[in-house]
């Protein structure tokens, strides 16, 4: 591998006459786009199959099974109280005026809670705070930091962030975004390679017929 040879793999020669600059395209952009598009699929079967769940949180957690955080619930043999949602957020609002904005998950079941997702800034969303009240009286009953978790469950916070390409803001949602681009160019630089190399082929030799 020379500097001329690992210059030409991985730069495109954008003076280049169109055969080859669609060439470079195809061959240079790919390489570039794969490490992220790699990244975006693998966030992607976390969440379409427990088992690469389960084997995130175990290589995060450095080889150590750690159950699961163990879900609150509310108290069910309290009066439901009209003003229990909004006392929860009153509350969790009171404490966290500065946040960036508010997410409240609202209870689907008789014991479930009202969980808020207190988000610090909009760079992110893995860097946030989990403040989970009861039902009906609105009394907080945690309040979990991104700092505070296992690293397994951080690393199943950040996700979603990886997936989308939220982690680390602006810059890497724009280079999510160019190599999906990049990635939907493929196509139709690979069947320009393709048709180029069918043109080249050369029909067989017509055979003479003899004097």
């Amino acid at each position: 591998m020379t500097a001329k040879n690992i210059k030409n793999n991985f730069t495109i020669n954008w003076s280049a006459k169109w055969k080859k600059l669609n060439y470079d395209l195809h061959q240079i952009l790919r390489l570039y786009a794969f490490f992220v598009l790699l990244l975006t699929s693998l966030t992607g079967l976390v969440w379409a199959f427990d088992w690469m769940q389960d084997s995130v949180r175990f290589v995060a957690n450095g080889g150590k099974n750690i159950k699961k955080t163990t879900l609150l619930v509310s108290d069910t043999l309290q009066p439901q109280a009209v003003s229990g949602l909004d006392q929860a957020f009153t509350t969790t609002a009171a404490r966290y005026p500065d946040a960036y904005a508010y997410m409240v998950l609202l209870p689907a079941k008789a014991t479930s809670t009202i969980n808020t997702l207190v988000y610090k800034k909009d760079l992110n969303r893995f860097d946030r705070l989990l403040v989970v009240c009861d039902r009906y009286s609105g009394k907080p009953l945690s309040n979990t930091s991104f700092q505070s978790l296992n690293n397994g469950d951080k690393a199943y916070q950040l996700n979603f962030d990886l997936h989308t390409g939220a982690y680390m803001g602006l810059f890497s949602k724009m280079l999510s975004f160019f190599a999906a681009l990049a990635c939907s160019t493929l196509p139709l630089t690979g069947f320009y390679i393709w048709w180029g190399k069918k043109k080249k082929q050369v029909a067989p030799p017509k055979l003479r017929s003899g004097r």
